[in-house]
């Protein structure tokens, strides 16, 4: 119970960060191409998303790191549990399979976790490309209008 009980925790930490991540990134974009910011702002508004993105990232990895170490930890724990159950009065195994059940099913989540996170960051840095050449597209728009403008003059 207690393993499910944090798993799902878990699970609704990074949902809640994805949801937070897609949110901030629509945002930025619609801002971006939308709104007659200047340049350098533009260039700020797409690298402190990114900074951002990276942070959230970092929180997402460590959290899944920590799982992970956890698992391990318990693993080792219950190793030698169970083999000091078995050297008493031979009835440890029991005790033992189960806790492996558990560990796995977590392993499992835990993997799932990771595979999401991965999946996420992909999507970031898709997205982040592609407001970067949001960016460069209009600065060399803005740069055509001046040119021809002055030509015009």
């Amino acid at each position: 119970m207690v393993v499910a009980m944090s798993v799902v925790v878990v699970m609704a930490v990074v949902m809640i960060l994805v949801m937070v991540m897609v949110m901030v990134v629509v945002m930025v974009t619609v801002m971006v191409v939308t709104m007659p910011v200047s340049v350098v702002t533009e260039v700020v508004m797409v690298v402190v998303t990114e900074v951002v993105m990276v942070i959230v990232m970092l929180v997402v990895v460590v959290i899944v790191l920590a799982r992970v170490v956890k698992i391990m930890v318990i693993g080792i724990i219950m190793v030698v549990v169970v083999d000091s159950n078995v050297a008493v009065h031979g009835g440890g195994w029991v005790g033992g399979r189960v806790i492996v059940v558990m560990i796995d099913i977590e392993m499992v989540l835990v993997i799932v976790v990771a595979i999401v996170v991965v999946v996420m960051i992909m999507l970031v840095m898709v997205v982040m490309i592609v407001l970067v050449m949001v960016v460069v597209v209009k600065i060399v728009l803005v740069m055509v209008v001046v040119v021809v403008i002055v030509g015009l003059w």
